[in-house]
This record gives structure tokens, C-alpha cells and sequence, in this order.
């Protein structure tokens, strides 16, 4: 097939999102595909990430970024009476920024995405538009790019659109921007998605063909050498911190009732938006035990996930249908994982069946988990690697899964077209 891939976040920049096109790009085109993708610079993003595919199979276009909203007001960098009304003047541009910035702040990428995929469809015999979000602004291009070209297209959606747990909502943005999710999903030949709740919702709403493709994994990730600490338990998490309800404040207090005088534990935060963080464990009194750090590159990362002693996952009841891909990446590491916040749903399901890691379902026995893992600590040195992630969720597997979809979805389109054609001959005359 000829494929061109539509999507925001791509190598080189450093973001989940990217992890998984840019691995998807590299599978397909592994698999014997023709791949040509559409993205975006510059971003605000470390640009860590290797591109996998020939660089000539890359377009990177411009987009209009959002300004910084501190040159609102130089009042904002007063003191004082001024300093406040500089806050709010701030918030208020804040929230006028994302009322107009429908789908999402990327939607300054859209006239030169488009621009880009006209050309591409000129110049090269696509068969389907894969089209990933987020940014939603992508799959705004993807349906606009199907009718120029007449081309099937599939949306992928790595998470909800307008129900997405974190989404603010405000009254004016939501009457325009739900007509605009239901037009664009709707218009869809396929919807791509990472869970099966997720997908059962798509099939249900839209009548259309849905195939779940998870995350995955790289195997070959997990062979990083490791040199963890030997007089502590570390837990560790690595990412952002996007809402103060995923803090773990459980954990935190739990924290605070263990023995002192037994092996310390000290609980790392790598990545942006930590405030939340550092906020709580002083509120909770471990403020010695918790330690954040800025964002750091993916081999880092990486490196950082092999070498502790257990891997927190941070949730909340409003993301149970999700599966983040931070997960994929903490069972290849084969460290123990802690998932807090959620104790049902998709990630507390897939650390139950896979076994590795613990679900805390409530602080008594998250309490007796962190003892348990500081007594193995303190006797062993290490605690054990966990099982093998399953061969079926590596990122090549899921790419096969994605593969076989977007041939379906063609096949499909084709056989609609002979069918019309069929019925409604032409003729001259």
C-alpha cells in the first residue's frame, strides 16, 4: 500500500504521541509499505527521538504556534495589586485562547498540513490517509485531504476526543466543537484506537469500522544495562504530570506511616508539570523522600525505568478506558509496577493478567506491598525482574494488526465504488 501518514508528533521530537508514530511509520515501511508522512516544526519539544524512515519520506511543515500568553500584560511580572491583575488578565487570555483553538492549539498546522498532503496525493498514487491524533487538529487534515483526493481514510485516535478525561470544558467551545468531532469521525472510513472500551465506543456512536492497536513495546529496549541503587527502594515515574488528580497522595501518606529506621525509599519524578507533586509531599510531610527532576531524553528514560526498583503509574477513576503507552514501556523493563489511583479498568486489568506489577486497591495494603518490596530490598540487593511482556503487544505485532486494517478499509472503499458503479452505469449518448 501507499500510505500517507498524517500526524503532529513525529520524530524527532521527544513525546509519547511520537513514540508511537514514529515506530509505526518504521514498521510499515518494514513491512513493505510506502510511507509518506506529514508533520510539523518547530515544536517545544527535546528533539531526542531517531527517525527511523528515510528522511526524504518526511515532510516537515510550518504552523502558526500560540504566542506566549506572559507577553499578554506586563503587568503580569509586577508585584503587588498588579501582579494579580496581571494573573487574571493572563487566565482570562488563557481561556480565550482555548475557546477559539478548536480542535486544539495545533490548529495553526492545518492550512500547511493540507497544503503539504494536496501535493503529496499529486505526486505519489496514495491509497489511504492515516490520519493521528492528538493533536484532533490531524484528523481535520486527513478528512479534508480524503476529499481532494477521493481517498479512503482511517482516524486514529490515541485518545478521546471530546470525552477525554483532562478535556476543560466550556459551553461556547463544546456547542461548536461536538458537531465538529461527530461531522469529522463520522465521514471516516475507519477509526483506529488503543483500548476496547474505547473502540466499543467509537462502533457504537459512528457506525464504522474500529480496530484497537495498543502502544506496545520494543523488545530490544529492555537490553539497556542497569546499575541500581543498593541502599534504597526507589520508585520511580517518568512523564508528565498533566492534572493535580493524578498526584499520588496515597501513596504519600503511606510514606509517612512506614518504619524510619528501616531501608529508606525514595520516590523520583522525571519529567514536567511536578508542581502538583512537590506541593503534596510537603503537605504529607515526605518532602526528604520525594524527589522531582525536569524532563530528560528517552534513552535516559529509558535507562531511568531499567534501573529502579519499582515503577509507579499514576491514574484516576476518569481514565479507566485508557492505556497509556508509559505502561507498554514500564513491563518491558521488567520492573515491578505500582498503579495507583485506578484499581479497575483497562491498566489495572493488563498489570493484573500480566503479573507484573501490584494494583493498590487501598492504603493497608499498599502499605504491606512497600514493605514487602524494602524487606526483599534490603535482603537481596535487587528485587526480581518480572515476567516477559506478551509478544503479541510489541509495537511490529500491533503494526501488523494496523496494516491488515487499513487493507481492509481499502478493500472495502473499492468494493463500495464497483458496487456504485455497478448500479449507476454510465453512459453517453
Amino acid at each position: 500500500m501507499r500510505i500517507l501518514f498524517l500526524t503532529f508528533f513525529f520524530p524527532p521530537y521527544n513525546t509519547i504521541g511520537a513514540v508511537r508514530t514514529g515506530t509505526t511509520a518504521k514498521y510499515l515501511v518494514e513491512l513493505g509499505h510506502d510511507v509518506r508522512v506529514i508533520s510539523a516544526y518547530p515544536q517545544a519539544l527535546t528533539d531526542d527521538l531517531e527517525l527511523e524512515i528515510p528522511r526524504h519520506q518526511v515532510t516537515y511543515t510550518k504552523w502558526l504556534a500560540r504566542r506566549s500568553l506572559k507577553r499578554v500584560s506586563p503587568a503580569a511580572s509586577a508585584v503587588g495589586k498588579d501582579a494579580a491583575d496581571g494573573r487574571r488578565l493572563a487566565a482570562m487570555a488563557k481561556k480565550l485562547y482555548w475557546e477559539l483553538m478548536i480542535p486544539d492549539q495545533q490548529l495553526g498546522w492545518f492550512p500547511f498540513a493540507l497544503q503539504a498532503a494536496r501535493s503529496a496525493i499529486k505526486e505519489n498514487d496514495v491509497d489511504v490517509i492515516l490520519a493521528s491524533g492528538s493533536p484532533l487538529t490531524s484528523l481535520l487534515v486527513g478528512r479534508s485531504a480524503s476529499r481532494y483526493g477521493d481517498l479512503p481514510w482511517v482516524a486514529e485516535l490515541r485518545d478521546a476526543w471530546m470525552d477525554h478525561a483532562y478535556r476543560p470544558h466550556f459551553l461556547f467551545r463544546d456547542y461548536l466543537e461536538r458537531p465538529l468531532e461527530r461531522r469529522t469521525l463520522a465521514d471516516a472510513d475507519g477509526l483506529v484506537t488503543v483500548t476496547a472500551p474505547l473502540a466499543a465506543a467509537l462502533e457504537t456512536t459512528y457506525r464504522r469500522p474500529v480496530e484497537v492497536v495498543y502502544n506496545g513495546y520494543e523488545p530490544g529496549e529492555a537490553s539497556l544495562p542497569h546499575s541500581p541503587d543498593t541502599d534504597r527502594l526507589v520508585i520511580r515515574y517518568t512523564g508528565s504530570m498533566y492534572d493535580e488528580k493524578r498526584v499520588p497522595h496515597g501513596l504519600f501518606r503511606c510514606l509517612r506511616a512506614l518504619d524510619p529506621a528501616a531501608l529508606p525509599i525514595c520516590v523520583e519524578f522525571y519529567g514536567a508539570d511536578l508542581g502538583h507533586v512537590e506541593r503534596a509531599a510537603a503537605a504529607a510531610g515526605v518532602r526528604d523522600a520525594v524527589r522531582c527532576f525536569g524532563s530528560v531524553r528517552r534513552t535516559e528514560s529509558l535507562r531511568l525505568q531499567r534501573d529502579a526498583d519499582v515503577l509507579l503509574l499514576a491514574s484516576t477513576p476518569v481514565e479507566r478506558d485508557g492505556l497509556t503507552g508509559k505502561l507498554f514501556e514500564y513491563m518491558n523493563a521488567r520492573r515491578p509496577v505500582l498503579l495507583v489511583g485506578c484499581p479497575d479498568g483497562e491498566a489495572a486489568d493488563l498489570v493484573r493478567s500480566a503479573g507484573c506489577g501490584f494494583v493498590a486497591d487501598d492504603l493497608s495494603q499498599l502499605k504491606a506491598q512497600l514493605e514487602t518490596w524494602r524487606a526483599a530490598k534490603a535482603t537481596g540487593g535487587r528485587i526480581p525482574d518480572g515476567p516477559r511482556p506478551p509478544q503479541r503487544f510489541t509495537r511490529l505485532e500491533q503494526t501488523r494488526v494496523l496494516a491488515g486494517f487499513l487493507e481492509t478499509v481499502v478493500r472495502q472503499r473499492s468494493l463500495r465504488r464497483g458496487h456504485r458503479a455497478t448500479r449507476h452505469p454510465v453512459t453517453h449518448g
